[in-house]
């Protein structure tokens, strides 16, 4: 054990020069199989990966290392769990530094201070013992401990002369109501208060919890437990003693805070039922970002990314969010930006019959560059920019071939490859409201053909694209000219074609026809009707 740790800090010294480059650039560490023959895979057969958010390269971290780590929420220091010895603390940034210790829950520093808070809970006993740790991992000082093995994420006050965090006087789930907030003086290694967090949440909720807290800020969830799951969220600053009106939701998500507190992002989650093992949640790849108002959260983006990755805040860089997805050694980010991100307001169109053409795609918004992509259910399309508010992309056939909801973004197409919120564009074989064809004139025209102009009115919100059989004439030439492209609305003299003297013709759209039956002397003979 010892020998391959000096081994593996060797290498850290090797990587040192590197690391202290690239340090103030965000990473994603994730761990990998060596040798996928062996099938007890121990804890020498991991490889710690680390894949740079900034220029998108990944390199090795870590050699013979256990599956198991987390970071502390300053992504200062990472901790490795090996069964027999417990923890082993690293600097990311000077990796001659460590530290070992029992086996470490969560692990909090502040850099103000140079103190690193130590939360570990014995196997067998029912206390969380909490420790103070210098920066070099050396000095360890035994600061309390806690009747209970039951706590939530701990954060800093904004000044990082406090530590809040959460506990339970009892492990019964019947007294979950009853969790406490305790408020930490650093400076002096005293407790301020201890209170109960019901006081801050929606009242007479059966859970209380703190998911996420940053800058004196956190995000409380009250929990009811009825016939349905109810939870509902509140921001409570407890530097300042204010909080956000609360507001109900119904799905599971993980929370982050965004651009100086002032925006809350909400990543959906679902339960992974796949392997067999329950309370596995995943990321459905949907989030929602919202203002934080006084009273409240008003909703200012939706993002639809792809599923099962992982996102990542970092406090060095608090107005993004990142999401990293795929598997090694193909993994993928977006990096998702508050305020300079491009912003989607329309598609056109933004409804598709199954089995039409392919398209141009018009994305109407603001902040476009020449280098900025669409992309169609995160997959890139050809891109022509148009203007900072309009760009084109060219849809297949094979985009549109099978019904569903495909989510349509904007990335920066640059190396930070910022993503815009998502739109949403159907795909269907019937329409969700119809579009009906309408009689506008028949003109003779005294030469053996009559012209005969049509109209429509859709009845959708969006413009909705129809081309190929579900859009024809017949008998005889099936294009004679019709739109493909249906815009909202009552429309008069859409389009309008010559047809011979006796000659007979029905325009199919979907389920709606419009006949059309020519003859001499006479002005005007169109029915119309739908199946």
């Amino acid at each position: 054990m010892y020998n391959t740790k000096m081994s593996n800090i060797c290498l850290f010294l090797i990587l040192l020069i590197n690391i202290n480059c690239l340090f103030a650039q965000p990473y994603f560490y994730k761990t990998v199989i060596k040798d996928t023959t062996i099938e007890n895979n121990c804890e020498q057969n991991f490889r710690l990966m680390r894949l740079d958010l900034h220029s998108g390269l990944t390199d090795v971290f870590f050699e013979n290392c256990p599956p198991a780590f987390f970071l502390d929420p300053s992504f200062t220091f990472i901790s490795l769990y090996y069964t027999n010895e417990g923890s082993i603390i690293y600097n990311c940034k000077d990796s001659s530094v460590y530290g070992e210790y029992e086996y470490i829950n969560s692990m909090i520093y502040s850099r103000k201070h140079h103190k690193m808070f130590l939360f570990s809970t014995a196997d067998t006993v029912e206390n969380t013992k909490i420790r103070i740790v210098d920066n070099a991992l050396i000095d360890t000082t035994f600061l309390m401990s806690l009747e209970t093995n039951k706590w939530d994420e701990a954060f800093f006050s904004a000044n990082e002369d406090y530590l809040y965090f959460t506990s339970l006087d009892s492990i019964d789930e019947n007294k979950y109501n009853e969790t406490n907030i305790i408020c930490l003086d650093i400076i002096n290694n005293s407790i301020k208060y201890k209170k109960k967090l019901k006081n801050f949440g929606r009242p007479n909720a059966s859970a209380y919890s703190i998911k996420y807290g940053r800058m004196g800020k956190a995000i409380i969830h009250s929990t009811f437990y009825k016939d349905t799951l109810v939870k509902y969220i509140n921001i409570y600053d407890f530097d300042k003693d204010l909080a956000t009106g609360p507001y109900t939701y119904s799905n599971i998500t993980k929370d982050f805070l965004l651009e100086q507190n002032n925006f809350l992002a909400q990543a959906e989650q679902y339960n992974d039922s796949s392997n067999g093992i329950p309370g596995i949640f995943k990321c459905s790849g949907k989030v929602d970002i919202s203002r934080v108002l006084t009273n409240g959260f008003l909703l200012y983006k939706t993002y639809y990314l792809p599923a099962d990755g992982e996102f990542l805040n970092f406090p060095d860089y608090p107005d993004y969010l990142y999401y990293i997805y795929g598997d090694y050694p193909k993994l993928s980010y977006i990096k998702i930006s508050i305020t300079e991100s491009d912003t989607l307001s329309s598609l056109s169109p933004s409804i598709a019959v199954t089995g039409s053409g392919g398209f141009p795609l018009h994305v109407t918004g603001k902040g476009f560059t020449t280098n900025s992509k669409v992309l169609w259910n995160n997959s890139p399309r050809s891109t022509t920019y148009q203007g900072d508010t309009l760009l084109s992309a060219s849809i297949t056939a094979a985009d549109i071939s099978i019904a569903g909801k495909y989510a349509v973004t904007v990335t920066s197409g640059d190396s930070l490859n910022i993503v815009s919120d998502s739109l949403v564009f159907l795909v269907t074989d019937q329409l969700p409201k119809p579009i009906r064809l309408l009689e506008e004139k028949m003109t003779d025209n005294h030469d053996g053909t009559f012209t005969v102009c049509f109209g429509y009115d859709n009845a959708n919100d969006g413009a909705v694209y129809i081309s190929g059989s579900s859009n024809a004439f017949t008998p005889g030439n099936s294009d004679r000219g019709q739109p493909v492209l249906f815009l909202p609305g009552r429309h008069k003299y859409a389009f309008c074609a010559n047809f011979k003297s006796g000659e007979e013709a029905t325009w199919r759209l979907l389920d709606h026809w419009a006949k059309v039956k020519t003859s001499c002397g006479e002005e005007k003979k169109m029915k119309k009707g739908e199946k």
